[in-house]
């Protein structure tokens, strides 16, 4: 009887480990120290990088902005009010881009690129980042002083 019992829970031990789920995320985390006009500081996030898109616990999308030695101020793209001190700050990542494309063409969206028109959800497939280096001066130079094709 004793050997019964003691296979039968080694038996579901077994079981119970087989299904056992290892899997392990990292992510980077900081939570809102305080909040004003907007602008929200957080604490928590020493590398995230300017103009990366961060995920507040309600969902609401902003992003870094002003990068200091110990906390980051983030601009709300979203419901503010949703925002309170504690909450948790996610870093996504990614940096702030938005979708572009001729899907776009008469439509109405916030900074997200996100319809808010009442025409459902644009699809688009090319994203393109809000800020971006521009070209080297002598790249610039040959584009104006290029003489036309005329001759």
């Amino acid at each position: 009887m004793k050997n019964d019992i003691s296979a039968s829970i080694a038996k579901e031990l077994v079981k119970k480990i087989e299904m056992y789920d290892t899997k392990v995320s990292a992510k980077r985390v900081g939570y809102v120290s305080s909040l004003g006009d907007g602008v929200v500081r957080v604490s928590g996030l020493p590398q995230v990088a300017y103009l990366e898109k961060v995920r507040f616990d309600s969902g609401v999308v902003g992003f870094a902005i002003s990068l200091d030695e110990d906390s980051v101020g983030v601009i709300v793209l979203g419901e503010y009010l949703a925002i309170k001190e504690g909450d948790e700050v996610e870093a996504t990542g990614e940096l702030l881009s938005v979708p572009v494309g001729e899907e776009f063409l008469g439509r109405v969206i916030n900074p997200l690129g996100e319809a808010i028109d009442g025409k459902g959800p644009i699809k688009s497939k090319k994203m393109y980042p809000v800020e971006k280096d521009r070209p080297e001066c002598h790249v610039q130079a040959a584009r104006f002083f290029t003489p036309p094709d005329r001759y």
